[in-house]
């Protein structure tokens, strides 16, 4: 392969955001309706002309409710063609959400705009977590916990600016 040939294909761009509970125990999940029906972080696909941390900020939205300004990345995860040939190359973000709180009794309620892609929301201990998503979900939190844990996470730059 050429480097031309190396550089040509269309990277696919994704993020999430990983918000915890005050205490660090609980991280916020939601159940996929598709595919595995595994629980993921909030996120998605970036669309043409947003930002990563603009996409993270609009998916959390539509599939929480919440709305938060992402500023840092904590994980840079490269996905390679031969790991997942049907997706192709691509980098996915996980951003620091900050921390979620809610009053006592309160319910996490999904809301209305995140009902076709999700059955769930909640928080779910991480030590129980393992059970309840895939081993990349988990890979993924467990590095996004760690870089936000010892504050190691990367600032947000779009066209070389601090957003």
């Amino acid at each position: 392969m050429s480097l031309a040939e190396g550089c040509s294909s269309t990277l696919k761009t994704s993020a999430s955001a990983l918000l915890q509970s005050q205490d660090m125990k609980t991280v916020l999940m939601l159940q996929a309706r598709y595919g595995d029906k595994k629980w993921r972080l909030p996120g998605g696909r970036r669309t043409e002309g947003e930002t990563l941390g603009q996409a993270a900020e609009r998916c959390l939205l539509r599939e929480t409710g919440l709305e938060r300004h992402v500023w840092q990345a904590l994980v840079l995860d490269s996905r390679t063609r031969e790991a997942e040939p049907t997706k192709g190359e691509g980098l996915h973000v996980v951003f620091y959400g900050g921390f979620f709180t809610k009053e006592k009794g309160q319910p996490l309620i999904l809301p209305e705009s995140a009902s076709d892609s999700y059955g769930a929301i909640a928080l779910i201990r991480y030590d129980q977590l393992s059970d309840h998503c895939t081993p990349l979900t988990m890979r993924r939190v467990d590095h996004a916990r760690r870089a936000q844990r010892l504050r190691q996470g990367i600032p947000l730059l779009t066209n070389g600016h601090y957003e």
